[in-house]
């Protein structure tokens, strides 16, 4: 007898486990499905190149925008790189002697020719004349290409310096620094500030299989956020197309739009099953199904439940 109830408790504990282990693993309550916010993106800005920073020109919790210079490596021999490069594109004093030698050869090939006509000169004069007259052209045409080269390597030189130059690729705020000035920055460690973007915030939620049948990317949902439930606009933004084997959940990204700063990054974030079993709704009557089909989808949600 005592070994059959044994049996019986070993039974009932493996069958009811997998259902224990599904509702801890997908954080439903009897309101709906529960998150966290965080920020839509999270970056680590990095050095492109190796060297010492000369100056951070921010400080955590700053606010900045995109392209914002958040520091500087030392720059000095790229800075004179520029100032060179800018001197010789500048520089038109070999032009202006090789425009001056071009047209004193034309003036003088036209006179040759005049007086080849008034056979006051030789053939020989005159072939003489337009031979230099064509090295004439050809050393204007050669400082034209050195000031064509001479642009592309100010250019290169405004590059180099600008690599120095850590910007923000975002707008949002630092969270954190991670190197001082007069600190190196090597290629096994690059990181030197890290920027979050807050607005939009998003919020990722494991849903069950059942309740993301019909939630797309683009449809506009209403959420729950903070401990006073206070209404928030979200728009989902993706949903996995692969169902997770041990949850039986699929992720559901939102995006929450965060202009006017009402919410912070770690709220608390609820997704209601009402709004599910809405979303389901307003899809199936969008895509005409029968009665009984937006039935079972609607049952579905509250099923998995």
């Amino acid at each position: 007898m005592i070994r059959n109830f044994q049996v019986l408790a070993t039974w009932l504990v493996c069958a009811c486990m997998p259902t224990i282990l599904y509702s801890q693993s997908i954080s439903i309550d009897r309101s709906g499905i529960s998150g966290f916010t965080e920020p839509y993106r999270s970056i680590d800005v990095a050095a492109n190149e190796m060297g010492t920073i000369s100056k951070v020109e921010v400080v955590e919790g700053q606010s900045i925008q995109a392209g914002t210079i958040l520091a500087r490596l030392n720059d000095d021999v790229h800075a004179a790189s520029v100032g060179m490069a800018k001197e010789k594109l500048d520089s038109r004093g070999r032009l202006h002697s090789a425009q001056a030698e071009l047209n004193i050869q034309q003036e003088r090939y036209l006179k040759l020719v005049g007086l080849f006509q008034r056979q006051n000169a030789s053939q020989i004069e005159v072939d003489r004349a337009q031979s230099q007259l064509e090295v004439a052209k050809a050393s204007v045409e050669s400082v034209q290409d050195d000031f064509r080269i001479a642009s592309f390597e100010y250019k290169r030189a405004v590059a180099q310096l600008e690599m120095r130059r850590l910007r923000s690729p975002i707008d949002g705020v630092v969270t954190r620094i991670y190197k001082d000035s007069g600190e190196f920055v090597s290629a096994s460690d690059p990181v030197v500030v890290s920027v979050v973007q807050l607005n939009p915030l998003k919020v990722t939620f494991s849903v069950p299989q059942a309740m993301t049948r019909r939630l797309s990317s683009g449809l506009n949902v209403d959420l729950e956020m903070g401990s006073e439930r206070s209404s928030a606009a979200g728009v989902v933004e993706f949903v996995s197309p692969t169902t997770d084997a041990q949850s039986g959940t699929r992720r559901v990204t939102i995006r929450i739009d965060n202009s006017d700063q009402l919410w912070q990054s770690g709220d608390v974030c609820v997704l209601p099953d009402s709004e599910l079993s809405d979303s389901i709704r307003r899809s199936a009557q969008a895509e005409q199904l029968p009665a009984d089909e937006d039935f079972r989808l609607v049952n579905s949600v509250e099923d998995s439940r």
